[in-house]
């Protein structure tokens, strides 16, 4: 009977152990009920401030995945992008804005040329927040030159290639009307070349057209030639001068990636032995740069800054954001935190997990947060 009963009561202290542990929460810190896993349990500062916030920001208690976490980027699925330069010379600049300061990538670069050969792949390390900036002004569009009509193609519809030729890496485009007037426009976007070919489609036969070629540098500065015309009455082709042997394999010679102060993303420049389609595939590698204890889901600073604002927050009279103070009026705030050198966000103006300021201004938004910037008037 004795060994029964001391059965028993160790039975009962078990059961009575379990069951205080049962209801103890899992963590207890200054009387919230924070979880010892969650992210108060690391960010007990933070979280405690949100709540004793006259204007507490309502996902700041227990939805801190909305603004801090990107699901997808979790996925190693979702971690490749696949950028494509269809009208890429045999040197050129790229340039990628939808990269993370704050992640690491594997880039693969693979060349095609005319006959559908593809070069073998090129792979370079990438880290955004450690590319070296380039600010020497060598890049800078001063000319255009050489605008030339290459062909004239006539079937149910007739195509017209110009090309033409910049001083500096520069972008792609074309304005272009008929006699009537209305105004097109044809670019290859954010890619930078010396040498320029733009193929205009859809045009009608037996008609006039009047055409000037735009050209962008890296900095921003724009150059336009004058107006050109020419007619899709008959076929037309240049003579071909003599270029690279179309016979060898593409190959990629150099990728340098590169950034400038007041751009966003960076820029690479690419070197070939022959004209090519360029295809690049972005892997974002599993530590993204990131702490391993938040894994590699964490967003970067401009996405909670900015784009997890968005999702809840229309923007529309509100002031801009995802841009540089610069300018005789303006300057970057010193005491106001920013991003990559300087660029202002959401944050930048209110707290994002609330404050003592209704709309979770910093300061009053009258006039006192407004002259951290706007040094003469606004």
């Amino acid at each position: 009977m004795k060994r029964n009963d001391g059965m028993i009561r160790s039975v009962f202290l078990i059961s009575l152990v379990l069951f205080i542990c049962i209801l103890l929460p899992a963590g207890s810190i200054s009387g919230t009920d924070l979880k010892a896993d969650g992210c108060a349990g690391c960010h007990e500062k933070v979280y405690t401030e949100a709540l004793a916030s006259p204007y507490p920001h309502s996902v700041a208690k227990e939805r801190c995945e909305l603004c801090h976490i990107v699901r997808e980027r979790a996925r190693p699925e979702a971690r490749r992008t696949l950028v494509t330069f269809p009208f890429f010379q045999k040197e050129g600049i790229l340039h990628l804005d939808n990269i993370r300061s704050d992640r690491r990538y594997l880039l693969e670069a693979v060349l095609t040329d005319e006959g559908g050969t593809d070069s073998r792949p090129y792979r370079i390390n990438l880290a955004p927040r450690e590319v070296e900036e380039y600010s020497d002004g060598g890049f800078s569009l001063k000319r255009i030159s050489d605008v030339t009509l290459e062909e004239i193609k006539r079937g149910v519809f007739a195509e017209a290639a110009v090309s033409w030729f910049t001083d500096a890496p520069a972008t792609s485009e074309i304005e272009y009307r008929d006699e009537e007037g209305y105004i097109r426009r044809l670019a290859t976007g954010e890619q930078f070349t010396r040498k320029h070919v733009i193929v205009l489609n859809g045009l009608k036969n037996n008609n006039k057209y009047y055409y000037r070629v735009v050209s962008r540098d890296i900095y921003g500065n724009l150059l336009k030639s004058g107006e050109r015309s020419f007619d899709t009455s008959a076929n037309f082709s240049r003579a071909a001068t003599p270029g690279e042997d179309r016979g060898a394999l593409p190959m990629i010679n150099s990728i340098r990636p590169f950034r400038t102060r007041d751009s966003e993303g960076i820029y690479l420049m690419v070197s070939a032995n022959k004209p090519s389609g360029l295809s690049l595939r972005l892997k974002e590698l599993a530590s993204g740069g990131v702490d391993e204890r938040h894994a590699p889901g964490l967003a970067g600073a401009r996405y909670s800054a900015i784009e997890a604002c968005k999702k809840c927050h229309i923007q529309n009279a509100s002031h801009p954001v995802g841009i540089r103070a610069k300018g005789d009026k303006v300057k970057t705030p010193e005491d106001l935190p920013t991003i990559e050198d300087g660029v202002i966000t959401c944050v930048t103006c209110h707290l994002p997990h609330g404050g003592r300021e209704k709309y979770f201004a910093r300061m009053d938004m009258n006039k006192d947060i407004c002259i951290k910037c706007h040094i003469k008037g606004y």
